[in-house]
């Protein structure tokens, strides 16, 4: 498994892994408009708005100005719901702004200049007065006051024929937008209106989709999903945008009275330099991903999801790194989540799962992972469930899995290895669905603990684990937990730590290979060479066949007959 290599690996930069195959390529590209129906283009007519952008600049007037202003324009063109959505965003101008319009037509296309289209004196509620600023406003086209009188008059004296002479304009690259200024009264920046590429920043998705370029530096959330058992290729590209802003891509919640389960796929790429990764608002399968730098969440369901449906999110093969949390916990949204084969590295925790009211995310089938580096390891509350297995956890701060209340439904062949605190540490308190824990055939080696667990109306089993190396103990139950420790091999456990060896609810050193505060039932199990002793039960029942040798304390176990091979 990978782990075999981590420790030596720098941290990854850049796009996606090679393991992860970007895979093959949905046979037909859907474009998308602004709505996301799917259309050919964005010339008008289509269903939905045709979209067209504008880079604003001096340079770019007629003639250029001298300004070192910049801008962007975006302009929504409905023609079937008749609107027209304006939306402006600019800075560095040179003097303060007096107006700004949709100039329109002009003889050729993308150069030369034309007459005001839109209102006059100016937009109504443009920003007057200032060197930056942004602006969004829709117009009803239908409304003679969303034009210039002198262009309703030249194109029949209508409001239907000034929108259908604008749309001609617009489409045909000549209309373009202008910021006037007191400095250069005829126009300080402007742009050109071009149609929208197949793919953009805020786009809405309702269909199949591939991705044909990379979307960088999306001032908001990069793509949104509206769309109900859709397949959505990134095609190997990224989305990034600007880190602590938006999400890089949202599944929207299905609306109230959907019928069926939708289900979203997306497959092959990256998400990027978002406040979060990917929020999932309905059932989805996320796939050979890179999710990476985004300061909240990689990926997280979203809070308060659909009423009365229950999300089914999995996360496969793909790779979560250097988010504030890989997994965040849709607080409100029923629904389960699952990650398997993938590599999970440097987020601040890999995820918090459950809560008090049975209604957040809970913990589905987690298998095959690589999990290193994080902040924190897996957390699970109440109802967080979980079926882990196969995992490897390595160097993560604090406990690589911890329960509170309620405890995973089980925890089988893992690694961990050297994860600072416990590789399973918690509690339960039989609050959850769970009434026994299982933890059996995992590897455990150089943890602050190897299994420490507590708790009360629950009965934990641990067997077949080889628990060696840790620094407090083996295998610590205290409190009043109810424990089954059958067929483990614990060795070498119990070096003291930085701040010395912790004691029991008794005042006991804990520095063994087993120790029990109170009750349990031991069978079969080998410990040896730990600091203290093999086995410390004092109470427990003694199922026979244990065994124990070179312990520190020559004693080597209390509360159980230990055999001694030697």
């Amino acid at each position: 498994m990978l782990a075999r290599w981590l420790l030596r690996v720098p941290r990854p930069r850049g796009r996606i892994w090679g393991s992860v195959a970007l895979g093959a390529s949905l046979a037909l590209t859907t474009l998308v408009s602004a709505s996301g129906t799917p259309t050919a283009s964005a010339d008008q007519g289509a269903s939905g708005p045709a979209v067209y952008f504008a880079d604003l600049s001096g340079p770019a007037e007629s003639p250029p100005t001298s300004s070192l202003g910049t801008g962007s324009a975006r302009v929504d063109l409905d023609l079937t719901a008749h609107t027209l959505q304006v939306q402006v965003t600019f800075g560095g101008l040179v003097a303060a702004t007096t107006a700004s319009h949709i100039h329109a037509c002009t003889t050729t296309a993308a150069i030369g200049t034309a007459g005001v289209a839109t209102q006059v004196p100016t937009f109504v509620g443009f920003p007057l007065g200032v060197t930056s600023g942004s602006y969004v406003h829709t117009f009803d086209t239908r409304d003679a006051a969303t034009y210039n009188p002198a262009f309703v008059t030249a194109n029949g004296g209508t409001a239907a024929g000034a929108e259908s002479a604008l749309a001609e304009c617009v489409a045909t690259g000549r209309a373009y937008l202008n910021v006037h200024s007191t400095a250069f009264p005829g126009g300080e920046i402007r742009g050109f209106l071009t149609p929208a590429p197949a793919a953009y920043c805020g786009m809405t998705i309702r269909s199949d989709f591939q991705l044909d370029r990379d979307l960088t530096g999306c001032p908001g959330d990069g793509v949104i999903i509206d769309a109900d058992n859709a397949v959505i290729d990134l095609g190997g590209h990224t989305i990034s945008g600007h880190k602590g802003v938006g999400t890089g891509i949202v599944i929207r919640v299905a609306p109230p009275g959907s019928v069926g389960a939708p289900h979203i796929t997306i497959l092959n790429g990256t998400v990027q330099d978002f406040n979060d990764g990917v929020r999932v608002g309905r059932s989805a399968t996320l796939r050979s991903l890179r999710v990476s730098g985004n300061p909240h969440s990689g990926i997280s369901l979203i809070p308060h999801g659909p009423p009365g449906q229950f999300l089914t999110t999995e996360v496969l093969n793909s790779y979560i790194d250097d988010n504030g949390t890989a997994f965040g916990n849709g607080d409100g949204t029923l629904g389960s989540l699952s990650f398997s084969h993938n590599f999970i590295a440097w987020n601040g925790t890999v995820g918090d799962f459950g809560s008090g009211s049975g209604t957040a995310t809970s913990l589905g089938l987690v298998e095959g992972n690589e999990i290193a580096f994080n902040g924190g390891g897996v957390q699970i509350r109440e109802f967080g469930g979980g079926i882990l297995r196969n995992n490897e956890f390595w160097q993560n701060d604090g406990d690589a899995i911890q329960f509170l209340l309620d405890c995973p439904s089980e925890v089988t062949g893992n690694g961990f290895f050297f994860n600072s605190g416990a590789a399973i540490g918690g509690g339960a308190f039989g609050r959850g669905p769970n009434s026994t824990c299982n933890f059996s055939d995992n590897t455990m080696w150089d943890n602050g603990v190897g299994i420490q667990v507590g708790g009360i109306a629950i009965t934990y089993t641990i067997d077949h684990n080889l628990i060696t190396s840790n620094k407090v103990a083996g295998i610590w139950v205290n409190g009043r937990a109810a424990a089954t420790i059958t067929n483990n091999t614990v060795a070498r456990n119990g070096a003291p730590p930085a701040g010395g060896s912790p004691t029991d609810e008794n005042g006991v050193i804990v520095h063994d290979g087993i120790h029990v505060d109170r009750g349990g039932f031991l069978q079969g199990n080998q410990s040896y060479d730990n600091v203290g002793l093999g086995i410390f039960a004092p109470t427990a029942t003694d199922g026979g066949n244990n065994v124990a040798y070179t312990n520190g304390n020559p004693a080597q176990c209390a509360g159980v007959t230990c055999l001694i091979p030697f």
